[in-house]
């Protein structure tokens, strides 16, 4: 069972990586621990200062990572003659 599980999330982590490239998606694995910690909080985990404020650089890091790229690929309009 493992396996077609494994497969399955191998599939739909590359699917995904098709709509949003393959350098957001490396960016988006740092969201794991974050998604852990929330996790751990609704099983009564206590969360520490030092632990939130590790998710809140990881998610600050990449939303200004992902504005720096959105300025990146503003394309200029060329001619096509």
């Amino acid at each position: 069972m493992s396996i077609v599980a494994g497969g399955i999330a191998v599939f739909c982590w590359n699917t995904g990586n098709r709509y949003i490239s393959s350098i957001n998606g490396i960016l988006f694995m740092n969201l794991v621990p974050v998604l852990a910690l929330i996790g751990s909080m609704f099983q009564g985990y206590t969360v520490d200062n030092i632990e939130i404020a590790g998710a809140s650089l990881t998610i600050i890091a990449l939303v200004c990572n992902n504005l720096w790229q959105r300025k990146q690929h503003i394309k200029i309009p060329t001619s096509v003659r």
